[in-house]
């Protein structure tokens, strides 16, 4: 990161060429060898403990943690699609998320929908072609049903946004942890990307690291290999029997 930062200011001609050639040659914090704060990697989780707590997320919720556990998408391509942005005419339905993690690399992602993904999707596309698929007024709406179904008090909510981002998703997966939890069932906590962590691993169980990558739109082998560890054609292939 200090390095990028200094290869930024070298392009802005803000320091010199040779402080950024000098700091190349400075090699990265190796793990177990330096005072520095290191994190644990993320983990897969366990897809039992997954669908333990579908019955306690709401509709939207339970159809974006079930898909995303099918194509080991980012959770910020989850919450951002749109009818408009998926392809579905062929038996692979192709997702080209506006925006994604790599765009600024010029790099084009699609992610490769399979049947079992496209039937969780698609009661999720009768909507204006430029809607987001996922909304949380639809979660919110559900609850309020479920309330009135049980003759509490209805606390309508104040403000609910029209979409899902990666942090209302997992906070809704925490939501529906903790009521599994309430209702005596022993689940661990975990988070959405761990989610596509499982499904990386699945997948290269199955059909290999190429495939894996192939799914997760990495670049790069090693990038696919920490995550646990060619093509479209080969994404296809893993949707069709995996997703």
């Amino acid at each position: 990161m200090v390095k990028r930062m200094f290869r930024w200011a070298v392009s802005e001609q803000l320091v010199p060429a040779s402080t950024y050639h000098g700091l190349q040659a400075v090699e990265g914090l190796k793990r177990g060898r330096s005072g520095a704060r290191e994190t644990e990697r993320v983990q897969p989780v366990a897809e039992k403990h997954v669908r333990t707590i579908l019955p306690f997320s709401s509709p939207t919720v339970a159809a974006m943690i079930q898909l995303q556990l099918l194509t080991g998408m980012r959770s910020s391509e989850l919450a951002s699609i749109r009818p408009c942005d998926i392809e579905t005419g062929g038996k692979i339905w192709l997702y080209r998320p506006v925006t994604h993690k790599t765009r600024y690399r010029d790099h084009e992602r699609t992610i490769s929908i399979g049947p079992r993904a496209q039937k969780i999707l698609k009661p999720f596309l009768k909507r204006k072609i430029t809607d987001y698929c996922f909304s949380p007024v639809e979660s919110d709406a559900n609850r309020r049903q479920q309330r009135c179904k049980k003759k509490k008090n209805v606390k309508i909510s104040e403000k609910v946004r029209s979409r899902y981002d990666k942090d209302s998703y997992r906070r809704a997966m925490q939501y529906a942890i903790k009521a599994a939890r309430k209702a005596g069932i022993d689940v661990p906590d975990f988070h959405p990307h761990q989610l596509r962590h499982t499904a990386a691993t699945r997948i290269r169980k199955e059909m290999g690291l190429d495939a894996a990558r192939a799914m997760l739109g990495h670049r790069n082998l090693k990038i696919t290999d920490d995550y646990a560890e060619l093509d479209q054609a080969l994404a296809g292939e893993a949707a069709l029997k995996f997703g």
